[in-house]
């Protein structure tokens, strides 16, 4: 039997049942996994597919990234992942088991959403003019507000310093140029929408999702009466993602002011005082100049290294049901000139719950308290003028008084005070809480068809409190015994929104419809108080009755009252063209009775040329749209009762006692309305190379009529001025964009952002006037600032130098005969023989021919860099601290280059005057400075930890970054920083410098850590 089962026939027929049996098994399986992050944050990402593509199975990734699939090793080759959001992964697998996978995000999602006002839009589906910030770019950039933030980011969006570069400073944002006189011209911000949110400052920017900027009247009509100088729309943080989330975001680093003012020393300061009384004919009051050295650097003593922190801690979590985001902050912010810097904490709240398929709820809430410690405005130009050869103290470690420190001068001298005695003496603070809620409810009565109610209110109260001690040597106070003032103030803004909206899509028609009414209503007071004399500075600003003098208190209140109807259709037709009419009316509490509605209408059309056949042949091309929009918008920011005859206290002393009165101080103006914009917009969007390269191009123009202006009126109506509707100004101009990804390697990663816009405002009409001209100067004669018919708002208006008289010129019989070789030489305009105000003209522009911001974004394996740089060009700055540290009149302390250059008649110069102490101060043209600037913004380099090694911890993410801030500053400003507005918001006054407080450069460490 056994040499039977072994014969050869049996063996081969086993063989060949054998073989056959193997053939019809199934291949061999195998297992691939891995991990799928992203390539610009290194998190992963859930619910990323991942897909065999010659057999289409496919798996998703979990809440870490991971996943796991089963293969066939002999039919399945290629591996393909891909994510809403994020470019398609492809390649070859190649018996690879083991997969780490980062996903490029597309530079801009043309299938992103974006904020429109009342409802989202996606990119792809714009008609109007919006620019967009993402979350990611927020959280890896530390900044210190929203419009920091915005800084060179976004076409069309000028950001200037209000009040300085100091800690809490307010921020003047222009979109798309000035359209206002009186009315204000800063744009709407609307917060998790809540719209009339003026106080940024309290915001914490990594709390924020994403800004959203509407900037036509196609996209800002939904606004109304507010609309007209663009809507900044921001949106707090939810939790799409169905998992829990804890984040810690935290950095600490330090400041220093990013320039000085190279003024002399004490050495070069005695002699440069020897040497003007020379030229006065006058002994020298120095004998030994050398002997006092370099003496006190006054900057150095104002200036400090300043430290600045934040810690964040967020948690989030969300499922079918619920989502929420609770977020902590706290920020400290040391000012880089001793006595001012900022603190400030944040807590916010967001919570959705989705009670039924039907039924939602929400609630935002976001409360913030904030101290900030303000510098003396005095101390600043005090640390320039002063002598370097006094010291803060004396010898005992008193503070030097006001007349000791004239005594260090060589001519009879005005103190501005000790500086460091100001900074460091003096409490000028302002402390205020602030909430933000709303709570909504959104209901689908029928499919596609919404019901949503919100209800909020924006509260806050504030504290100013301010106490100079006695004896403080500064504000011309030398024997000064103390001042305190108090003020409070209490601010309610309630709101109520209620929409329906219906949308629809079919194959060729797609459309959507939103109609709203809303009530909003405004309250404010103020009450404050100030006392002097005080024998002991031991209360301070807590108990103003022990001072000597009580000064008048006083008192203000305000009220205002907003309701809107409005309505906004989209409607789409194949995907090519696309149309969008919005209509807002508008009632405010603000105008005159026969004026108290309003209506503002927009339109817009926009036409897909990417969907057409003959474009989607050019394989370069991967969208194309053009875009035409016009519409009106309103600005209503006047005071609430301008349209009112109004009355005010009037105060008397009869005999010897004081007496109060009442008097009328305007009159009534039943027709007073808001100014209207109307807004003309073409613009383009183009991608190319499957969207790797965007282009965005808009031209604009505005024309806003119905000016709220003070006009004069007859002296005969008792009256000087009112404000009324006459006047209208323009804006034009041209914005361009391109985002490109320029490489996108394996391991090397490179994303470049430029954006370049052109305004030109001009002023077309002042109705009865036709200019309003606006003192400028603080101390000295000759500032001024004029709006003229047919120039832009603002322009420099004083005298036009033309040089410096010289040896051998015929000043006896110019225009100034009692001009000497070495003072200006001063353009005689009207040509009448002699120098006033007549002769003041048009010197200067402070609007910037062009704005510019460049963003770079590189990555390398797990590094990153991102460089930021904005620039101006084109505007004007007049110095008027030019007066006091570049005037060389013996009696303050003037810069190096003044001193070195000023006119002789050996150094016969024609920028610089001769010294002397009867120098006349005159502002002039030559007080004009270029004001342009490129600046290195922001720098800042991370390291993401490699996912290999979060494996082993419980972390989704950690990154460490380093960063810094105005790192340089190519300029040739000589004052302290090129980005100045000494006069804050007002539109008749731009672009003047008195040592406005100084940027910092900042150098921080950072980390970011996710669970």
């Amino acid at each position: 039997m056994f040499n039977v089962f072994f014969s050869p026939k049996i063996r081969t027929l086993a063989g060949m049942l054998l073989f056959s049996c193997i053939a019809a098994l199934p291949v061999a399986a195998q297992q691939i996994q891995g991990q799928v992050l992203s390539a610009s944050t290194q998190l992963p990402l859930q619910s990323a597919t991942v897909r065999i593509k010659e057999t289409g199975k496919t798996t998703l990734t979990d809440e870490k990234g991971y996943f796991t699939l089963t293969i066939q090793a002999a039919t399945d080759k290629v591996i393909e992942v891909s994510m809403v959001g994020y470019q398609v992964f492809i390649d070859s697998i190649n018996n690879k088991k083991d997969w780490i996978i980062r996903l490029s995000e597309e530079i801009q999602q043309m299938a992103d959403v974006v904020v429109i006002g009342y409802g989202t839009r996606k990119k792809t589906d714009l008609t109007g003019a919006v620019s967009s910030v993402s979350g990611r770019q927020i959280a890896e950039t530390p900044v210190t507000s929203m419009e920091q933030f915005l800084q060179g980011r976004a076409a069309g969006v000028q950001i200037v310093n209000a009040s300085g570069a100091k800690p809490g400073g307010d921020i003047a944002v222009r979109i798309r140029g000035i359209n206002s006189i009186n009315g204000g011209s800063n744009p709407l911000y609307v917060i998790d929408g809540f719209p009339g949110v003026g106080d940024l400052s309290t915001i914490n920017p990594g709390d924020i999702e994403s800004i959203d900027i509407l900037k036509d009247a196609s996209a800002t009509a939904i606004y109304g009466s507010r609309g007209a100088n663009g809507v900044v729309i921001i949106t707090t943080k939810r939790n799409a993602a169905k998992r829990f989330r804890a984040e810690l975001n935290s950095y600490a680093g330090q400041q220093t002011a990013s320039r000085k003012i190279d003024m002399l020393d004490a050495t070069e300061f005695a002699q440069f005082v020897n040497d003007v009384r020379a030229t006065d004919g006058l002994t020298p009051i120095f004998d030994n100049p050398a002997a006092f050295g370099k003496g006190t650097d006054w900057q150095q003593e104002i200036f400090r290294p300043a430290n600045i922190t934040n810690h964040q801690l967020s948690i989030s979590n969300s499922n079918d049901k619920t989502q929420y985001n609770l977020s902590m902050n706290y920020f400290n912010q040391e000012g880089v000139v001793i006595g001012s810097g900022l603190q400030r904490g944040n807590l916010r709240l967001y919570l959705e719950n989705k009670a039924t398929d039907k039924l939602k709820f929400g609630v935002n809430f976001n409360l913030s308290e904030t101290f900030h410690d303000q510098d003396d405005p005095g101390a600043l130009t005090a640390a320039l003028t002063i002598s370097p050869i006094a010291s803060p103290k004396d010898k005992y470690g008193n503070w030097l008084t006001n007349n000791e420190l004239a005594s260090f001068y060589g001519a009879s001298f005005y103190s501005k005070g000790n500086p460091v005695a100001l900074a460091e003496s003096v409490t000028n603070q302002f402390k205020k809480t602030h909430a933000i809620s709303s709570v909504y409810g959104e209901y689908e009565i029928i499919p596609n068809l919404k019901f949503r109610t919100m209800a909020g209110a924006d509260i806050s109260y504030g504290r100013y409190e301010y106490y100079q001690p006695k004896g403080t040597p500064g504000n011309g106070y030398v024997d000064n015994l103390g001042t305190a003032s108090i003020s409070t103030s209490r601010y309610l803004s309630w709101l109520n929104e209620n929409t329906l909206s219906y949308s629809l899509q079919s194959d060729l028609h797609e459309g959507d419809v939103v109609a709203g009414i809303t009530f909003q209503e405004t309250y404010f007071n103020n009450v404050s108080a100030t006392a002097k004399g005080f024998v002991d500075d031991h209360f301070k600003f807590n108990n103003l009755g022990l001072g000597q003098i009580q000064e008048p208190s006083a008192s203000t209140s305000d009220k205002a009252s907003l309701n809107s109807y409005f309505l906004r259709l989209n409607y789409q037709y194949d995907r090519k063209y696309l149309f969008t009419f919005t209509g807002r009316v508008d009632g405010s509490s603000r105008f005159g009775a026969d004026n108290k509605y309003g209506f503002f209408p927009s339109a817009s059309v926009a036409y897909r040329l990417s969907e057409e056949n003959f474009i989607q042949n050019i394989p370069a091309i991967s969208d194309l749209k053009l875009r035409v929009s016009y519409g009106i918008t309103g600005n209503q920011e006047i005071g609430s009762y301008s349209s009112l005859a109004k009355l005010n206290g009037v105060y008397a002393v009869l005999g010897d006692e004081r007496q109060v009165g009442i008097v009328p101080t305007s009159i009534a103006n039943r027709n007073l309305r808001w100014e209207r914009t109307g807004q003309f917009n073409a613009g383009i969007d183009a991608g190319f190379f499957n969207n790797r390269v965007l282009f965005t191009a808009d031209y604009y123009y505005k024309k806003t009529t119905d000016l709220l202006l003070n006009a004069q009126i007859p002296y005969s109506s008792g009256y000087t001025s009112a404000i009324t509707n006459a006047g209208a100004i323009s804006n034009e101009g041209l914005e361009l964009a391109v985002n490109a990804q320029a490489i996108q390697g394996k391991n090397f990663r490179w994303t470049t952002n430029f954006n370049i816009s052109f305004n030109r405002n001009k002023v077309l009409d002042l109705g009865e006037n036709n200019e309003i001209i606006t003192n400028g100067y603080l101390f000295y004669f000759g500032s001024y600032s004029v709006a003229r018919v047919g120039h832009p708002i603002g322009m420099f208006y004083s005298y036009q130098n033309a040089g410096i008289w010289q040896e051998g010129d015929d000043i006896k019989n110019s225009a100034q005969p009692g001009a000497r070789p070495g003072d200006q030489k001063i353009v005689d305009v009207n040509n009448d023989g002699m120098i006033n105000a007549n002769d003041r003209t048009i010197i200067g522009n402070p609007h910037p021919d062009f704005i510019a911001g460049f963003s770079n974004d590189f990555s390398y394996k797990n590094f990153d860099l991102n460089i930021l740089i904005t620039g101006s060009y084109g505007n004007k700055i007049l110095n008027e601290a030019y007066i006091d540290y570049k005037f060389p009149n013996g009696t303050t302390n003037i810069t190096r280059d003044t001193y070195r250059n000023a006119w002789t008649p050996g150094n016969p110069t024609n920028t610089h005057t001769r010294m002397g102490a009867d120098i006349a101060p005159l502002t002039s043209s030559m007080y004009l400075e270029d004001g342009s600037f490129l600046r290195i913004k922001n720098v800042t380099f991370g390291y993401n930890l490699p996912a290999k090694l979060l494996e082993k911890t419980k972390l989704n993410r950690l990154r460490v970054y380093a960063t810094v801030q105005n790192l340089w500053t190519f300029t040739k400003y000589t004052g302290y920083d090129p980005e100045v507005n000494l006069f804050g918001l007002n539109p008749l006054l731009l672009g003047y410098d008195y040592s406005f407080y100084p940027q910092a450069r900042t150098f921080l460490m950072g980390v970011s850590v996710s669970f």
